[in-house]
């Protein structure tokens, strides 16, 4: 039975990172358009899946919560990262 439950710590860690490296991308490649606003909604709530899934298994004591931590830190990095054009102060005067 421990082997069947780790499996579905597995698997679910697997999907919440999925849906959460997916809503990332959508949401960074949206940013002009019309539903940005539902893309970065989305994005933080698969932010919050893949912490409480992260959580899950390191309370359960999985070895899979690696992963999850991986694309945790991945989502945060990917959420934050400003890749535009950059404009210096002095440029503006």
């Amino acid at each position: 039975m421990p082997h069947d439950n780790e499996a579905l710590i597995f698997w679910t860690i697997l999907a919440t990172q999925f849906a959460g490296l997916s809503s990332l991308i959508v949401a960074r490649l949206g940013e002009r358009s019309w539903g940005a606003d539902a893309f970065r909604r989305t994005f933080f709530v698969c932010l919050l899946a893949v912490g409480l899934a992260t959580v899950s298994a390191i309370h359960l004591q999985s070895a899979s919560w690696l992963l999850g931590a991986a694309t945790l830190g991945l989502m945060a990095v990917g959420g934050t990262l400003d890749c535009g054009a950059h404009r210096s102060a002095a440029a503006e005067f």
